[in-house]
């Protein structure tokens, strides 16, 4: 009470505020009521967010490319595959029939045969020297071995012994692809070889005794088969190479009875491929098979027949040879589909954090439904 006036509450509802005073006050009010209104539509926003993104299902993100560095590499990687394929495929069928139907000496029918055989085996000795060097940063053991194997082996023998002297590189490639969800990441490359030693001895035990399951299971794209037709072949392929070895390179009744058993587990191992998840196994898979058919038929031919038939199914191998380097880069990096799914170490995080997003998912089902 001033002078005897009872002063008038200063508020909203007071009716002795100057106008202006008054338009503030509302003014002010409002921007307070629209800032909680901001504030808990963000909230709302985020909790819808996450819930979505818990039940949503993840697939593997492409990886972008990096730009690389090194011309050479990147020239061997992304450019030189396809095309120098492409050009060993036509040098091979050149003189498949230069073999056979063309009126040349015995000399330059093989200078023309051990000319397309180097160019094959250039191809195929930059491409595989490439994905060790990747599979030695990654630390992959198995497939460091078998992508050196390919180069060491074949520098000395022809054509005719090529596919029979892959079998140890192809068995350490076929192990290393099977054993990618049984393997831990990110260790060194001696533990890992250590940790696909014990993989490829989980795999021998189901594979050769009745853990794994039933035949019927365990085979033939079966339901427990995680790549036990693959391991199979692989095991008989180890086999077979080290006889390879010690018979040499001499065309002899030996040869022929071990190139017709590297077909037929090389048969056993295509279709071990075409049963894996990813699209290079199966394609890699498919151009074997069809290889692995005219590389059977030749052992029942005539020598001179052999070179005929070595050159003419070539192009079914170089396919085969690409996809199998498509294959061995997308595993060097993480976005090879194994039975377990998509291997990319980049989704690790995710997944750990999947139990977060149910959890706030549970807690606000509400904010997640979707109008």
């Amino acid at each position: 009470m001033v002078n005897g006036v009872k002063a008038a509450p200063i508020g909203l509802g007071s009716k002795r505020l100057e106008p202006g005073l008054s338009a503030v006050l509302d003014t002010e009010k409002k921007e307070i009521d629209t800032q909680r209104s901001v504030s808990n539509d963000d909230k709302n926003f985020d909790i819808h967010k996450e819930a979505l993104s818990a039940e949503i299902p993840r697939t593997a993100p492409k990886i972008p490319n990096k730009p690389n560095q090194n011309p050479l590499r990147n020239f061997i990687r992304n450019i030189m595959p396809l095309g120098a394929y492409s050009i060993s495929s036509v040098a091979h069928l050149l003189t498949a029939g230069i073999l056979e139907l063309g009126n040349f000496s015995e000399s330059t029918k093989k200078a023309w045969t051990q000319n397309a055989t180097r160019f094959t085996k250039l191809i195929n000795s930059l491409v595989y020297a490439d994905l060790a060097q990747e599979a030695l940063k990654k630390g992959y053991a198995f497939e460091f071995l078998g992508r050196v194997a390919e180069p060491i082996m074949n520098t000395f023998v022809d054509l005719n012994h090529y596919h029979l002297f892959r079998a140890f590189s192809s068995a350490l490639n076929q192990l290393h692809s099977i054993n990618l969800p049984r393997v831990k990441e990110g260790t060194s490359i001696w533990h890992n070889f250590i940790d696909n030693l014990e993989a490829s001895k989980d795999f021998f035990m189901e594979v050769w005794t009745s853990k794994g399951g039933k035949i019927n299971e365990k085979f033939g794209g079966g339901p427990k088969d995680k790549g036990h037709t693959l391991a199979l072949a692989s095991h008989a392929q180890i086999f077979i190479g080290v006889l390879a070895l010690l018979n040499g390179i001499q065309r002899n009744l030996a040869n022929r009875i071990l190139g017709i058993a590297r077909n037929v587990v090389g048969v056993m191992a295509d279709i071990g491929l075409l049963f894996e998840k990813d699209f290079s196994a199966k394609r890699t898979g498919l151009f074997f098979l069809f290889h692995a058919v005219g590389d059977t038929v030749k052992r029942f031919l005539p020598n001179k027949l052999q070179d005929v038939v070595d050159n003419a199914i070539m192009p079914f191998y170089n396919g085969a040879l690409y996809y199998f380097g498509i294959m061995g880069r997308r595993q060097n990096d993480g976005v090879y589909v194994t039975h377990s799914g998509p291997h990319n170490v980049h989704l690790e995080p995710e997944k750990k954090a999947e139990p977060a997003r149910r959890a706030l998912f549970k807690q606000a089902p509400a904010a997640a439904t979707v109008a």
